[in-house]
């Protein structure tokens, strides 16, 4: 059995997953990934609590960042982040000045969490990202 908290933009939740579904979806469940939850709400000790069914990590197809191929700080900022955050999911850049779109390099492709967005949103602002 696994205790875990889960959080959305409404706010955080204790969740339980009992051994049967904590076998099944334990590698969904690691920190920052995005996760589908499916079960029941009951009340525990005056608190909401989730009884987890099912997790099913969110399919993403890309990242798309609103920015400035001319922006050289911030794009040095982001290199790093990409860096940092390796994975499969491709990142395009939408360069506003020349209103063209461009794939990055597989190099760059990012593993998609919360802690990623968080900084992409520091960096950016939330209306610069999205994730198709």
């Amino acid at each position: 059995m696994a205790f875990i908290t889960v959080s959305d933009e409404s706010g955080e939740l204790e969740a339980v997953a009992f051994p049967s579904v904590y076998a099944r979806a334990a590698g969904e469940l690691e920190e920052g990934n995005f996760v589908l939850l499916a079960g029941t709400v009951d009340m525990r000790a005056g608190r909401r609590q989730l009884v987890l069914r099912r997790a099913e990590r969110l399919p993403t197809s890309a990242l798309y960042i609103h920015a400035s191929l001319a922006d050289r700080s911030r794009l040095s900022a982001l290199k790093l982040l990409l860096e940092q955050h390796r994975g499969s999911t491709p990142v395009y850049l939408y360069d506003e000045t020349k209103r063209s779109l461009l794939r990055l390099p597989e190099r760059y492709g990012v593993a998609l969490t919360a802690p990623l967005i968080d900084e992409l949103i520091a960096l950016f602002g939330a209306r610069r990202l999205a994730v198709k």
